[in-house]
């Protein structure tokens, strides 16, 4: 009994399942063989610029409403019927599907065009595209000899940077050059590099006045000890010469 929801099929037999699915595929090929036919007439009357569209692909689309897909591969085999209306007939029998069509649109000549139809009928996508690389071989790649691009500055650039260079590199020279070398140029690099020697680092740039004279006292005061130190090694007495920082006089050994 038929309820109108024609996906509830709960009730159908297996045989009628069967030959229902047959019938709608034969009905479904013999539609699309005649949709084929309307579409290549309104291309050769060229109904789809009349219409307003600017291309018979941007009328199946906005007109239509096809898909993408729907409107190449109907837009391909309209046009290769009408050039051997053979296909109607292979695409209304089952023969051809619009797949192997839109596979052989390109290799179809008046001379080989029933053959090659005949030979590519009741074939799947994958066994039509073996009998094209069968009957139209491409011609084996070119061998050509490619020069390969010099490499950029590495490792073992970078180190002989760092004996080479003329100048010190120093603390900030050699961060550039090891975070820097692998992805710059050699010119750049050695233009980082002179301006990290020319100019001082930010941290000298931006330290305050009282921690500068905080540093350069340490600095004095070091080399006052050291100093000491050396005069009392060699049985002397010297006062350091530093302003702001002075010794009582040492005295000398005997």
């Amino acid at each position: 009994m038929d309820t109108g929801i024609f996906w509830d099929l709960r009730s159908v037999s297996d045989a009628q399942l069967c030959s229902g699915l047959s019938l709608l595929l034969a009905n479904g090929y013999r539609t699309e063989a005649r949709i084929i036919a309307h579409m290549a007439e309104v291309e050769q009357r060229r109904l789809h610029l009349k219409a307003g569209g600017a291309s018979l692909f941007d009328y199946c689309t906005k007109r239509l409403e096809l898909s993408n897909n729907e409107a190449f591969h109907r837009i391909t085999a309209a046009r290769i019927a009408r050039r051997f209306p053979v296909v109607f007939t292979l695409l209304e029998q089952r023969e051809l599907h619009l797949t192997a069509i839109c596979l052989l649109r390109d290799h179809l000549t008046p001379s080989n065009h029933a053959e090659l139809l005949a030979e590519a009928s009741h074939k799947t996508k994958w066994q039509i595209q073996e009998l094209l690389a069968r009957r139209f071989p491409r011609p084996d790649a070119e061998s050509r000899i490619r020069k390969l691009p010099q490499r950029s500055a590495g490792v073992g650039t970078r180190s002989r940077l760092l004996q080479s260079f003329p100048l010190q590199v120093g603390p900030r020279g050699r961060h550039l050059l090891r975070f820097r070398s692998r992805r710059a140029q050699l010119p750049q690099l050695l233009s980082s590099l002179r301006r990290a020697q020319l100019r001082p680092s930010l941290a000298q740039e931006h330290e305050p006045q009282q921690s500068r004279r905080r540093r350069l006292s340490l600095r004095r005061l070091r080399q006052s000890q050291r100093l000491r130190r050396r005069c009392l090694s060699v049985g002397e007495s010297s006062r350091p010469r530093h302003r702001g920082i002075g010794f009582s006089s040492m005295p000398a050994q005997p």
